[in-house]
């Protein structure tokens, strides 16, 4: 026993020095990391912020502010991710592209939201479908009008409300608003005072149907023309200004 103590003593010398050596590198470490921050915020400094896009419905002015608070950290402390995100947070940003530019600029490509239709009293909903909130729909009371009484927006009533648009201005005829009531029953208001019920019972269904037909039974008369009610298991109904309802 007494033979093996040398051995034992050299193991926690060993030991030892490893710890001292953990504790140093860490050491090293953290110092190189705070060298390299200063080196950033000292040495490489943002010295100009290249904000680009077309601005329509963002304030400049604020984006600008949020990207003069992050360039404080300088070029390489960045973190495009965190700056990228709480861009976003604007309603109208559709997408931020953050690049860094040697040795002191950084360029930040702002795209917008392209406005497509007001959804309810408070919404827009954009090209590609996405509802959001601007905080005013006021300015935009020229948009198309989706009115879903407090159902949710879906991406499959998105598409059904491009295919039916689509259609109509296939057969040259305008969508103003788009109803969906209490009930479920579907129901478009016309650019032309026009009405046309639906139904709620695969409503884009029984309009695709009606479509096929339409030119040959409205255009005559289509100036009087005033409602179309499609909920007729086997037919629908016409009314005109001037005369009584007309069934087909």
């Amino acid at each position: 026993m007494v033979a093996k103590q040398p051995q034992d003593n050299q193991l926690i010398k060993t030991t030892s020095s490893l710890s001292i050596a953990s504790v140093l590198f860490a050491l090293l470490v953290v110092i190189l990391l705070f060298s390299v921050s200063q080196f950033s915020l000292t040495v490489l400094p943002i010295r100009q912020i290249l904000l680009e896009g077309k601005f329509q419905y963002s304030d400049p002015h604020q984006l600008q502010h949020v990207l003069d608070q992050s360039a404080k950290s300088g070029l390489f402390a960045l973190d495009l991710r965190e700056i990228k995100t709480e861009l976003l947070q604007f309603p109208w940003i559709k997408s931020v592209e953050i690049e860094r530019i040697w040795p002191d600029r950084l360029r930040v490509y702002i795209t917008e939201k392209n406005p497509y239709l007001r959804l309810g009293d408070d919404k827009i909903v954009s090209v590609d479908g996405t509802a959001f909130s601007p905080g005013s729909t006021q300015k935009f009371s020229d948009l198309p009008l989706f009115d879903l009484h407090n159902r949710q927006f879906t991406p499959e009533l998105f598409k059904a409300y491009r295919e039916i648009e689509y259609l109509l201005a296939q057969n040259g005829y305008e969508l103003r608003q788009f109803h969906i009531n209490e009930q479920g029953i579907w129901s478009l208001d016309l650019a032309n005072d026009i009405r046309i019920t639906i139904g709620r019972h695969n409503p884009l269904t029984v309009f695709k149907r009606f479509v096929v037909i339409w030119p040959n039974i409205g255009y005559e008369r289509i100036n009087t023309l005033k409602s179309v009610d499609l909920r007729y298991e086997n037919g629908f109904a016409l009314e005109y200004t001037e005369h009584g309802n007309q069934r087909k």
